[in-house]
């Protein structure tokens, strides 16, 4: 009816971790508690976003040979952040549980909540970016009133494409995540990986490329092999201390999808720390 305004009455409170690497605007903007990981460097341990930005991490990396470790949230690191929200009930979607203990940490915290408070967790199975999406498509229908199993079962729907690359294997070589002879060979042979997040959330290859040019376009025909020019969905990208590429991307984007809902926004130190400098990733819904 004209002149009729219906109000919707918010159920469900968001909360995140910050391997979301959630722009801080658009957090506060709709009011997403953020929940910091740890990296710590030497004998230093940080909050991620909040006592090391990226960039300070990725020059430690880069001149410094620093190896940062991380560590996930305490249970009383997300008890504060449940206890403090409002409405009670909460859902908290966190960085993939194959990744990370971050959602453990998050369950750990419901046995040292009142009553009153209740918390439902939701693995998103991804990272970044790709965590960051599903934290804002639930928001989004937070919004417009759904209830917590509503908000779920449409992310258990989402189909989400995870793809991207880094620049150089030897930070996945100092973590322990390939052997340094094949991050050796890799960089003698210029050879680029191309990665993506399998349905369990693990990190899986797709194939290797020659050169880092040729890696950023293998992103792009992806892309454009998989959404249509009237695409008007979420495309996210994030990259770690490669903003000149990222702006060349984000411009093609932008020419390419006029309609898409686009994020992008530097990788954290917690997610930087694995991939190092030069990675660079993009993440959209598969209709």
């Amino acid at each position: 009816m004209k002149g009729v305004v219906i109000t919707v009455t918010r159920k469900v409170t968001i909360i995140t971790d910050s391997a979301a690497d959630l722009p801080r605007e658009i957090a506060l903007q709709r009011n997403i508690r953020i929940v910091p990981l740890y990296v710590t460097l030497g004998d230093d341990t940080f909050k991620d976003g909040v006592e090391l930005t990226p960039d300070e991490l990725y020059l430690k990396m880069k001149f410094d040979k620093a190896v940062p470790r991380t560590s996930q949230p305490s249970p009383e690191d997300f008890r504060l952040a449940f206890e403090e929200s409002s409405p009670p009930h909460v859902l908290c979607l966190t960085i993939s549980a194959n990744l990370s203990g971050t959602l453990q940490s998050a369950e750990l915290s419901k046995e040292l909540l009142s009553e009153s408070v209740q918390v439902t967790t939701y693995n998103t199975k991804n990272a970044s970016l790709g965590e960051g999406l599903k934290v804002l498509i639930a928001d989004d229908l937070a919004q417009i009133g759904l209830s917590v199993c509503e908000i779920i079962n449409r992310l258990d729907a989402l189909k989400l494409r995870t793809i991207f690359t880094v620049d150089h294997l030897q930070y996945l070589e100092r973590g322990g995540r390939i052997s340094k002879a094949q991050a050796t060979m890799a960089a003698v042979l210029d050879i680029k990986p191309i990665l993506t997040m399998s349905s369990n959330g693990l990190i899986e290859n797709v194939t290797k490329v020659r050169s880092r040019q040729k890696s950023i376009r293998y992103l792009l025909e992806q892309m454009e092999q998989d959404l249509t020019s009237q695409y008007a969905g979420y495309i996210a990208l994030s990259y770690a201390f490669c903003p000149e590429e990222a702006e060349k991307v984000l411009a093609v984007i932008q020419t390419k999808y006029p309609q898409a809902k686009i994020v992008t926004g530097p990788i954290g130190a917690a997610i930087g720390s694995h991939t190092g400098p030069g990675c660079l990733a993009l993440f959209y819904e598969l209709k």
